[in-house]
């Protein structure tokens, strides 16, 4: 007989049971009950961005984002946390100024609603008073660093959809989206540097019968890198990135 072993993968991918002894759920609560299953996303339509799964990368972009976030300009001479620190307290005080917007504007949506206001109008306030209040959910914490954190994390980490990173965090799939684009976007604007392209400038002499001659001149398809006057191509610089 084979000796008794522990198989690590006998209880994989098994949820546990809505009706039991530990979530003490009755077979009749559960069958008034909506269920909702995320299970991870398959393959991406983009690859994951190399800054998703480097801890140092998404350490600097966060705080670029932070401060872009808060519109401060960038302080390099500082440290992460110092510019952090920096740009929550400059969140701190846009909050401030869009609770008193938030509460002038709930008032008025309710003077609307009394009035009668065609729906268009009120429709487009209400969307307005969700922006800010979104804006306030999301930065109460650390200017919404733990929540933009948290969804590289769940996205491109814990490998959830969209769907399923908003149901964790209490916030919409396009918040989800919009933040990750952003991020790609600030990353290739603030730490991808641009490729130049080197092209040879190729002469072309034809002389016909009679001795004209015809110069002409075109650039070639092919890119090319630059050399020095000693013939060794330019190294590429390496990108530095703040501890």
């Amino acid at each position: 007989m084979r000796e008794h072993h522990f198989d690590r993968w006998a209880f994989d991918n098994r949820r546990p049971l809505p009706v039991s002894q530990t979530t003490k759920i009755s077979f009749e609560d559960y069958g008034r009950m909506s269920t909702h299953l995320h299970k991870p996303s398959g393959e991406r339509r983009l690859p994951t961005p190399e800054w998703a799964a480097n801890d140092l990368l998404l350490r600097n972009l966060l705080v670029v984002f932070i401060e872009s976030r808060a519109r401060v300009v960038p302080a390099p001479e500082l440290s992460l946390l110092e510019r952090l620190a920096r740009a929550q307290r400059a969140i701190a005080l846009q909050r401030s100024q869009k609770d008193k917007v938030l509460t002038r504007l709930c008032k008025r949506l309710v003077d609307l609603k009394n009035q009668g206001v065609p729906s268009e109008e009120i429709r487009a306030l209400e969307i307005e008073i969700e922006n800010l209040d979104t804006f306030l959910r999301t930065t109460r914490v650390a200017g919404g660093a733990d929540i933009v954190a948290a969804i590289v994390y769940l996205y491109y980490r814990a490998l959830l959809d969209s769907v399923g990173v908003a149901a964790q965090l209490g916030i919409k799939p396009p918040h989800v989206r919009h933040t990750l684009w952003k991020l790609d976007k600030i990353w290739k604007a603030k730490f991808v540097r641009p490729k130049r392209v080197w092209r040879k400038k190729i002469v072309t002499v034809r002389i016909d019968v009679d001795g004209a001659m015809h110069i002409s001149a075109r650039l070639a398809a092919k890119r090319f890198q630059p050399t020095h006057k000693s013939g060794k191509r330019t190294p590429r610089t390496a990108h530095r990135y703040t501890k």
